[in-house]
């Protein structure tokens, strides 16, 4: 299985609320690539959020296919795989970067006081986004650990 690029798409958000976190369903990437602890961004209409990965979990549409599953199959397994059964993510925002399309000088993060609608793109943190989120490194400002 291919390893996730840092700007590619790893899923859209479908649930969720501010207190409990977002549920961000998986397109294709198996869980095993993600790790809880992992620096993500959900892209929103207007703002972009700096996020956590709280959790991950195994979900499936249909009970029936968890209840007897094709333990011998990988074929079957495969045709279920991200139809049936899927892998989702669960996301605490930390950090929001309102208006993010126009970042200007002088604009930085603020705390989360809102969350992203439905089916805003979550991607892996880039190194520019900590850079915007942590500052950039400079003759006065390092890089520690």
């Amino acid at each position: 299985m291919a390893q996730v690029g840092r700007n590619q798409r790893l899923g859209v958000v479908t649930d969720g609320s501010f207190t409990a976190g977002l549920t961000v369903r998986l397109d294709g990437a198996l869980p095993e690539e993600l790790q809880v602890g992992s620096f993500v961004v959900l892209e929103g209409e207007r703002n972009r959020y700096f996020s956590l990965v709280s959790d991950l979990q195994l979900r499936s549409t249909d009970p029936a296919v968890t209840a007897d599953p094709p333990a011998e199959s990988t074929f079957l397994q495969s045709a279920l795989r991200g139809i049936h059964t899927y892998a989702a993510a669960i996301v605490r925002p930390s950090l929001v970067l309102e208006d993010a399309a126009n970042l200007h000088e002088g604009s930085g993060p603020r705390a989360v006081r809102t969350i992203p609608a439905h089916f805003a793109e979550m991607r892996q943190a880039r190194g520019e986004d900590f850079d915007v989120v942590f500052g950039a490194e400079s003759p006065t400002r390092f890089a520690i650990g």
